[in-house]
Parts: structure tokens; sequence; C-alpha cells
């Protein structure tokens, strides 16, 4: 995303624009499955990093209760709404290879190893006994 920011081309532009319009497109139709939103949260690298982004699909949202705090957004802060937005808008900082680490070692667990006191070694050649695939 940020060599797409960088670039100045009508393809990168494009993509942008479909990125933003597809977010936009999943917020408008979760709020009209459970009938409003009270939050929306931006994570991960895309999310807690693109002021452009965030104001793009957030832009116009105000028939859902959206209000964007523009200076908020501007400096990154947690939450990026303004006092009277029915949505609070929040900005959280993930560690999301930790993330990916901790639950791959939480499902280890599920089947009988300790994922995270086991060391490979060459005569380590115990394999997870995981669950019969479904065939789907």
């Amino acid at each position: 995303m940020r060599e797409l920011e960088a670039a100045d081309s009508k393809t990168a532009l494009d993509a942008i624009a479909y990125f933003v319009a597809r977010i936009r497109r999943e917020i408008g139709g979760l709020a009209a499955t459970i009938g409003g939103l009270d939050a929306i949260v931006f994570t991960g690298g895309i999310g807690e990093n693109s002021v452009r982004i965030r104001e793009a699909v957030l832009s116009d949202m105000h028939w859902i209760g959206v209000k964007l705090d523009r200076d908020a957004n501007n400096m990154s802060a947690q939450v990026i709404s303004t006092k009277d937005s029915n949505v609070v808008i929040f900005v959280i900082k993930t560690d999301e290879e930790r993330m990916i680490a901790e639950h791959t070692a939480g499902a280890a667990e599920l089947w009988g190893h300790d994922a995270r006191n086991t060391k490979p070694s060459e005569n380590n050649t115990q394999e997870l006994d995981l669950p019969a695939s479904s065939g789907n």
C-alpha cells in the first residue's frame, strides 16, 4: 500500500480506489445486517499506518453515524472519531507476527504439544496428531 500511495499513476490510484470501495462496501453491508455500528477498528499495517486510507474509507459515512476527527486521524490517535460521533473509530496497533505465533502455539497445545517449550532438533521427528480432514 505504501508503494501505491507513493505512486502517481492512474493504475495505483485505481487500485487504492478499489481497495477503499471494498472496505466501504463491507462496512455498509455489516451495518445494514446488524442494524448499525458501535465501533469501527482499524488495525494491522494499513489500518494503523495509512491516514489517507482511513480518511477515504470513512468519508461520507455520516449516514451510519460516523464522524471522523481529521486532526486525530492525522496524528494516528487511538480514537479518531469526534466526541459526538455515534460510531467510535479506533486505531489499534498490533503485533501481527506475535499473534500468529501465539495462536499457532495454542493450536499445537490442543493436540497435546507444548509448542512454547519445544525446540527443533534432528532427533525430534514427532509429528502433530492433526484431526482428519473432512475432505472439504
